[in-house]
Order: C-alpha cells, then sequence, then structure tokens
C-alpha cells in the first residue's frame, strides 16, 4: 500500500471513530442515560459538522481517476457490483435484525419500513444511498464537462449548499445539496494536491483554524444550521484531519491503518455491535454506568466490524461486499 493511501486510510481511521463514537453516544442519551445537556449537545455537534463531509470528501478522491480507468459504462457497473449491492444487502440484513430486536432498543421498527430502503433510507446507510446519487450526478456532470472545469463545479454545488432550503426538496434531494459539494472539493483536492504538502506549521496552523472555526460556529449555531459558515466550518475541519493523519503517516501505526482500511465494514457493523453490547449491558447485566457504556460501545463497536472482516477474508465470503451483478447485462466483449 503506497505512501498516498495511507494518509487517506489514516483519515478513514479518525471519520470512523468519530462515527461510532458519535452514535454510541446519542444511542445511550437516546436509551434514557444521563448526560449533561449542555455537553452532549456541543460534541455531538462539533462530530457532526464534519465527520460525514469527510467521508464524502474522501469519495471524491478517486472518482475522477476511476472515471478514466474505467470511463462511464464501467464505473456504473463496478458501483452496482459494489455500493448499490452493498445499500440493498445491508439495509434488509440489519433491518430485518432490527425488528427481531426491536423489543430490547429504542427504536421501534417494522418490516414494512426496512422494505422503504429506496425512498427513505434507514439510519447510518443514508450514507450509501446519498453517494449513489452523488455519483450518478457526478458521472453526468463529466461525461459532458472537463476535469478543468471542476472549480466551477465546486462553487455551484456550494451556492446548493448554502441555499439548500429554497430549493425542492423531493426525492430526498436535500442529501445531495448537503453533500455533493464535499465530494467534488475532493475530486478538485486531488487535481491540485497528488500528495499534500504536511509539515508541523501547517498541522499547527490547520490546528488553530479548527479550533477556532468551531468556537465562533457554535457560538450561535448547531450543525443542521446549514449556509456559508457550516461549510467553512467543515472544510476547515476535514483539512485538519488530513494535516492530523500526515503527521500520523510519519509515524505508522499499524492497528489505526487496519481500522481505516476496513472503515466500510465498521460503518456498516457497528451500529449493530454497539447496540448489541448496550442491550447486554443494560437488559442482562443490570449495568447502568454510563462510562462503561460509552467505552465499551465505541470498542465494541469497531471490533466485532473488524473481527467479521477478518471471518470473510479467511474464508471468502464475496458476496457480503460485492456481488457481480452487472455480469447479467454485459457481453463477453466487455467482460
Amino acid at each position: 500500500m503506497g505512501q498516498r493511501s495511507n494518509w487517506v486510510d489514516y483519515c478513514k481511521a479518525i471519520g470512523i471513530f468519530l462515527v461510532v463514537f458519535g452514535h454510541v453516544l446519542s444511542g445511550l442519551v437516546n436509551a434514557g442515560f444521563e448526560m449533561n445537556q449542555t455537553y452532549f449537545t456541543l460534541i455531538y455537534s462539533v462530530i457532526y459538522t464534519f465527520h460525514m463531509p469527510l467521508f464524502f470528501f474522501l469519495s471524491g478522491l478517486f472518482f475522477y481517476s476511476s472515471l478514466q480507468k474505467y470511463h462511464v459504462g464501467g464505473l456504473i457497473n463496478q458501483k452496482i457490483d459494489t455500493l448499490f449491492y452493498i445499500y440493498v444487502f445491508w439495509s434488509l440484513f440489519q433491518g430485518s435484525i432490527e425488528v427481531v430486536l426491536s423489543q430490547f432498543t429504542t427504536n421501534g421498527i417494522t418490516f414494512r419500513e426496512v422494505f422503504q430502503l429506496f425512498t427513505e433510507p434507514r439510519m447510518q446507510f443514508w450514507f450509501l444511498y446519498a453517494l449513489i446519487y452523488i455519483f450518478i450526478i457526478s458521472l453526468a456532470a463529466y461525461k459532458f464537462m472537463s476535469v478543468k472545469y471542476t472549480p466551477i463545479l465546486f462553487i455551484f454545488t456550494a451556492a446548493l449548499y448554502v441555499f439548500a432550503a429554497q430549493l425542492p426538496q423531493g426525492f430526498n434531494l436535500y442529501l445531495v445539496y448537503q453533500n455533493l459539494v464535499f465530494f467534488v472539493a475532493g475530486i478538485y483536492f486531488n487535481q491540485l494536491n497528488k500528495e499534500p504538502a504536511s509539515n508541523n506549521t501547517l498541522l499547527l496552523l490547520s490546528a488553530i483554524a479548527f479550533l477556532m472555526v468551531q468556537y465562533f460556529f457554535h457560538q450561535d449555531h448547531v450543525f443542521s444550521d446549514r449556509g456559508l459558515f457550516s461549510l467553512l466550518t467543515a472544510l476547515t475541519s476535514i483539512y485538519f484531519v488530513i494535516q492530523l493523519a500526515c503527521l500520523i503517516n510519519k509515524h505508522p501505526l499499524q492497528w489505526l491503518l487496519t481500522i481505516g482500511t476496513y472503515s466500510l465494514s465498521i460503518y456498516l457493523i457497528h451500529i449493530l455491535g454497539g447496540s448489541g453490547i448496550r442491550i447486554l449491558l443494560a437488559k442482562f447485566l443490570h449495568l447502568e454506568n454510563f462510562a462503561i457504556h460509552l467505552l465499551l460501545g465505541v470498542a465494541f463497536g469497531i471490533a466485532i466490524p473488524l473481527l467479521f472482516q477478518k471471518i470473510v477474508n479467511d474464508y471468502r465470503i464475496n458476496f457480503i461486499f460485492s456481488a457481480p451483478i452487472s455480469r447479467l447485462w454485459r457481453t463477453k466483449h466487455h467482460l
């Protein structure tokens, strides 16, 4: 694995830790565990200003190079075999488990809701749903547009983000307005930085910028307040994560690299791991300590998906994360 992909995986590791932490934290509060509401709102909002924009940014990094390699048709087939398949398979799989365990959780769910996955994405799977949308739009855009116009596309998508509330909201388009700009930012960043500049000065400046923008943003706003300020907050925070990842890359941590490498598996499975340990501790062991729940929820939310990934790798259970659906219409010439 090259150094370039390493810093990206470290970014994913940081991002996925924040995802798991945020979901475990909110799950505990929703389940009735006591936490200072002011602290909860601040921590939750800081995380949510940038952790999912970070993943859309990282998804955009290699979009154009993949488009050049596979072309439109090939890339569509690839995403159907992976992204679309994963969305459908895991939405149905997790949804079914949620229905069975609904008597023990804070979220009541029916199979009718599970099968609405094409119109109403559930829980963490909204990210995959939105990414499918964004891939389709980006493929259409770059089919007719040169990559040199990416800065103009970025300005346009930034306007969509800022003025999202005034735009049509049907067909879940708000997911496009809120996230396409970060995907395009990733495309543009990769055009400008084949390897991001990184040194102690940049890390310090980006850390200061991160703290300042988060401080001033949260004087009067929370993460759900979309606008130019929240866009600036997200982009500044993403750049800080990049600098932090580049620093880690200079002093490699294999365990963290593993977490980043398998961040998709953690994203797909962490709800089951985190919720499962909460049910075990609260319902069966009658343990109510908030700190223990938070610590073990995050630990199991990461460890269980990694264990599951190891089993998949060892036994080559390929259908878990991909399926050759596109072979149904591809000709031997294209194969």
